[in-house]
Order: structure tokens, then sequence, then C-alpha cells
């Protein structure tokens, strides 16, 4: 089954919410919304720098599709272009929320993590992510890099494996795709057809009563 996917967008005004707030050491990195906890999706690649603490990973992929679930839609999923992965990077530097905010599994706070470095990635075939290791990056990817000063959280967490990945947190809009709208008309379509059909057997039924008891009189 065809599954709905939502494009994740964001409003460029620097006193508007939407737009990243923390970053999360994860060890199931992930994509979520309307508040975004991005959790459990394909594991990436992280780039442990042991001499410097600094951490380098893919925050975004564009076009990529990531599974969530709530009570009002059910399963769907979302993704977010390139052109708004750009504006959510020129908004997170320019907000400067999330260039401290960190936290270990989205949970607790992380205190003395800051940003060092963040990229989009132009030319994946000579993009500085190759030099660390990434793999067939797409085009568009938001890469960044955080120094982590706690000794502790270091070797704890991260030499141990037990971080993998970042998980973005943060808020957004979500609007229908437009090849997933086209098919929820045509799920609603179906839908609405058979409610009819079943009114029409219902009253199809009740007029059948009505006769016999005509009859019976």
């Amino acid at each position: 089954m065809d599954l709905p996917i939502f494009n994740c967008i964001i409003n460029d005004d620097p006193n508007e919410e939407t737009g990243i707030y923390a970053i999360s050491f994860v060890d199931c990195p992930a994509n979520e919304v309307d508040f975004i906890a991005l959790a459990r999706k394909k594991q990436e690649h992280l780039n442990r720098d042991q001499h410097k603490q600094v951490l380098t990973g893919v925050v975004l992929k564009p076009e990529q599709l990531i599974f969530r679930h709530s009570p009002e839609v059910g399963d769907y999923y979302i993704k977010f272009s390139a052109e708004q992965i750009e504006k959510i990077a020129q908004k997170m530097m320019r907000t400067g929320v999330a260039l401290h905010n960190t936290t270990h599994q989205h949970q607790a706070p992380l205190s003395g993590n800051y940003l060092v470095e963040l990229w989009i990635v132009a030319d994946p075939a000579n993009d500085k992510s190759k030099a660390l290791g990434f793999e067939d990056l797409p085009q568009g990817t938001l890469m960044c890099s955080y120094k982590v000063e706690d000794k502790d959280y270091w070797n704890t967490e991260v030499m141990s494996g037990h971080v993998k990945g970042f998980s973005l947190e943060g808020f957004f809009t979500q609007t229908i795709d437009k090849t997933s709208e086209k098919q929820l008309n045509q799920k609603c379509k179906k839908m609405n057809k058979k409610k009819t059909t079943l009114l029409g057997k219902i009253k199809k039924f009740l007029l059948d009563i009505e006769a016999v008891q005509k009859a019976d009189a």
C-alpha cells in the first residue's frame, strides 16, 4: 500500500518558530514531525576525530522518505527538499538556536558541545564528506560537526559506539505532496462510493421491511 507523503517546510522569518532548535546524539539516527525528534532511520556513518573530539555526520538528506505514524494520519512519510534544507541551514545559523543545543537520545540536555562546522554537499564526488568516509551522499545533503568537550561523555558514549549519528529536533509545517494528494483524493472518492453503496443497501433493506409490514397489515 502506498503511504501518503508530506513535505516539511519552514518559514524564513527568524521570529517564527519553525526550524531546527537542537541536534541530538543518538544510537538510531533518523528524522520525525510537528515535533521532529528524528529516530530510527537507516544507520549513517559518523566520523569521529578522536584527537579533537569532533563528531561529523549527516543531519538531512534531500528527498529521503522518513516513516512516521500519528493517530490522526496513520502511517505516512515525510521528506525535505534540497531547497528547504538550505533554508533550514541558513535559519539555523541566523537564529543561533541549535549552535549549542544538543541532547542525548532526544532526552537529556548535553552541556559543553558546540557547532564547529555546517555545510551543504554541493559536489558529492569532491566534497569534504567523501574525504571523511561518507559515500553516495546526494547533492544538497546537510552535514555538521560538533565539538564534544566532555571527556567522559566522549569515551563512554561516542568512542564506545553508543552514539551512531545525529538526529534533529524542531518544528516544521507539513504539506501534502502533489502525488500523494492525488492518491488521497482517489482513495476518498472510493470510500465515499462505498459509503453511498452501503447507505443504498440500508435504504433498500428498510423499504423491504416496510413492504412486508404493509403486506401483513
